[in-house]
């Protein structure tokens, strides 16, 4: 009887192990914590190769490539909206100007980068950290954020250029025009400089 008993705590024992084993394993997969990705700039995040030659610990190098990905992610909607947003609110300055100034509106015609992988985080397990999945995620991520900081760069880039192009050929060579049209350049340059400056980084 007591030999029963103890073969029984000793099975339920073991699979209460297993379980705690089970559950904190699943934890640390599904987790983007890493102690190397830590308040990392842009600039940082992008570099993640120096790190992650650093870290020994397979297990923790392909983490810390998980959460690298996660942290482009990030960036990568933060910039989309921001710029996106930047963008948008600089077509409205030139289309206002354009109207005051009883010009054409000019057609700007910029192509976004088209991606064909989509982020979707996977828990860190062998068989990707094997195919080197989690590397080559981040990789791709980073390949995604330069190209579209490019993108939004060069098109405000663009309107910026022709903003004061259009302010100096219709201001400044022709007088009477400041009765008509008041170009907010104090507006316009902090509008400029505070948003996109602190992104394009």
């Amino acid at each position: 009887m007591k030999t029963t008993i103890i073969k029984h705590i000793i099975i339920f024992t073991i699979i209460s192990f297993s379980f705690a084993i089970e559950f904190s394993t699943q934890k640390l997969e599904m987790s983007f914590d890493s102690p190397y990705n830590q308040n990392l700039s842009v600039a940082e995040l992008l570099d993640f190769d120096a790190v992650g030659f650093e870290i020994d610990d397979v297990w923790e190098r392909n983490q810390f490539y998980r959460s690298i990905s996660h942290s482009i992610f990030e960036e990568i909607s933060d910039i989309e909206f921001r710029l996106g947003m930047m963008e948008l609110r600089l077509r409205r300055f030139i289309y206002v100007y354009e109207e005051k100034l009883g010009k054409d509106h000019f057609q700007f015609h910029s192509i976004p980068p088209e991606f064909h992988y989509r982020y979707r985080p996977l828990p860190l397990d062998q068989p990707g950290i094997d195919n080197d999945l989690f590397y080559k995620e981040a990789v791709t991520l980073k390949s995604q954020y330069i190209q579209r900081y490019k993108f939004y760069k060069s098109s405000i880039e663009q309107y910026k250029n022709y903003l004061f192009t259009l302010r100096e050929v219709h201001f400044y060579n022709n007088p009477h025009v400041g009765e008509l049209v008041i170009f907010h350049d104090d507006e316009f340059e902090e509008l400029f400089y505070t948003n996109v400056q602190a992104l394009l980084r």
